[in-house]
């Protein structure tokens, strides 16, 4: 593989990445929308990784807060689960495992 740095094959990846297609939909009716999904994100960005010699990881999970939202309407009601994580990813040159950056994602 190249003798490129951490930086500069995150930059090569960067500059081939494609915007990533909003595949997910979250919620329904009027408070419905697209989102970007994990699967679309790795499906997108993991090539990349591999051609450019970067591995990623999940390095670190920290759960922030978490909380039960229940609503009623209709005399219906809906519980669903809202947990806020803190993970810390890792990104490391292949042919230079001690050469690594670390970014923090909500």
């Amino acid at each position: 593989m190249s003798e490129l740095n951490i930086y500069q094959r995150l930059l090569k990846i960067t500059e081939e990445l494609n915007t990533v297609k909003k595949g997910l939909t979250v919620g329904s009716g009027n408070f419905g929308y697209k989102a970007v999904g994990e699967m679309d994100i790795l499906n997108a960005v993991k090539p990349l990784e591999i051609e450019h010699g970067v591995y990623s990881y999940p390095m670190n999970r920290e759960l922030v807060s978490q909380e039960v939202l229940t609503t009623e309407k209709n005399g219906n009601t809906s519980t669903k689960f809202m947990m806020r994580v803190e993970t810390t990813y890792r990104f490391v040159n292949v042919d230079k495992p001690s050469e690594f950056v670390d970014q923090v994602s909500y």
